[in-house]
């Protein structure tokens, strides 16, 4: 759950959904995003902006492509602005707790901050999806 633009609440339904709810700021239904791709974490930016990533996994490899996305809400236009790999394991216990993580966040002035946990790179993007600089 993310605030959008201090007046619409941004939440991702169960991320195989492939979908996004908007609300206003009273909790009245606004519309539905209907995604190209799983929705895991959607961060609101600003201008009407939202962030969210997803995976693809190739089993034959082990390996899991995480693809980071930003969305207009009002077009619909929506752009890859990053990706990487990550290597799965299997186990036999639950996987995801051995796994790498993804951190989505966003700044006080609505860009949107890439981390993993792989990696000791944060990067920010504009809203528009212009990589600024990482650290």
């Amino acid at each position: 759950m993310s605030i959008l633009d201090i007046k619409f609440l941004v939440i991702s339904e169960y991320a195989l959904n492939q979908r996004i709810s908007i609300f206003d700021d009273n909790g009245k239904f606004i519309k539905l995003i209907k995604a190209y791709h799983s929705v895991f974490d959607p961060i609101a930016l600003k201008n009407n902006k939202i962030a969210y990533f997803s995976y693809k996994t190739d089993e034959s490899s082990g390996t899991r492509k995480v693809l980071i996305f930003i969305r207009d809400i009002n077009t619909g236009k929506e752009a890859q602005v990053a990706s990487f790999f990550k290597k799965v394991r299997k186990t036999a216990l639950h996987a995801a707790a051995f796994e790498s993580k993804i951190f989505l966040s966003r700044t006080k002035e609505g860009n949107l901050l890439v981390g993993f946990s792989d990696s000791p790179e944060i990067s920010s993007y504009s809203s528009e999806g212009k990589k600024n600089k990482f650290f």
